[in-house]
């Protein structure tokens, strides 16, 4: 007589089911934590290494995290050396005629950030033909956690001035799109510069950071300010 197959318990089904989307649960979440954008820090007067192909072969497998580093390839070192906050931008000594073109004389005694930098080209050649000293900081928060990707609800600070800017109608650039001439410099591989970097602050009490590239949406390379 032939056998009948044993039938099995609902509750056997209904629990082989639950650890299996329990274990796929787990295994997702382990897989976002082990790819979990991770911003590279550093404290000022440490340097910074740039380069484009390590931060493209960085991406994580589920997202898109890079800077978007503003150089064809090779590699840049920078250093922020100093940061003076000064209560205005008279007292850091700075013609209000030597900021961007961009910025109107709107903030009378706003505090301003001025940032000393030191940037050494190991072997680069900038993307768009020139090196730029556009360099936004953003609160200490948008480098934390998921902040580091997506719109963040941070607003950028744009910087006003640089030591060693262009004049309003010099083009130095071949590929002006992404800021005014003011900010563009040339420096050649194996050269070295230092310059000064400026912001107004409306907040003093925020603590700020530095951000290195260009991709708008990612906060990856970042010096942390102390003043």
């Amino acid at each position: 007589m032939k056998q009948l197959p044993e039938k099995r318990s609902p509750l056997l089904l209904c629990l082989c089911a639950l650890l299996i989307l329990t274990a796929l649960l787990i295994g997702g979440v382990l897989l976002v934590i082990s790819n979990r954008p991770t911003p590279v820090l550093v404290e000022m007067g440490q340097p910074i290494l740039l380069n484009p192909q390590q931060d493209e072969e960085s991406k994580t497998l589920l997202f898109s995290y890079y800077a978007g580093l503003d150089l064809e390839h090779g590699s840049v070192r920078s250093t922020v050396e100093g940061a003076t906050l000064y209560p205005n931008l008279d007292a850091a000594g700075i013609d209000w005629a030597n900021l961007s073109p961009a910025e109107a004389d709107s903030h009378g005694q706003t505090p301003f950030l001025l940032l000393d930098i030191y940037l050494e080209n190991l072997d680069a050649q900038p993307a768009s033909g020139t090196f730029r000293a556009y360099y936004p900081l953003y609160p200490a928060q948008a480098f934390t956690g998921w902040s580091v990707i997506g719109d963040s609800p941070f607003l950028p600070i744009e910087p006003v001035y640089f030591s060693d800017h262009a004049d309003a109608d010099q083009e130095v650039s071949a590929d002006p799109s992404f800021t005014s001439p003011y900010f563009h410099f040339t420096l050649s591989p194996g050269s070295s510069r230092r310059f000064q970097v400026g912001y107004f602050l409306q907040d003093t009490d925020q603590h700020y950071i530095l951000n290195y590239g260009i991709s708008g949406t990612s906060r990856k390379y970042g010096a942390i300010l102390d003043y």
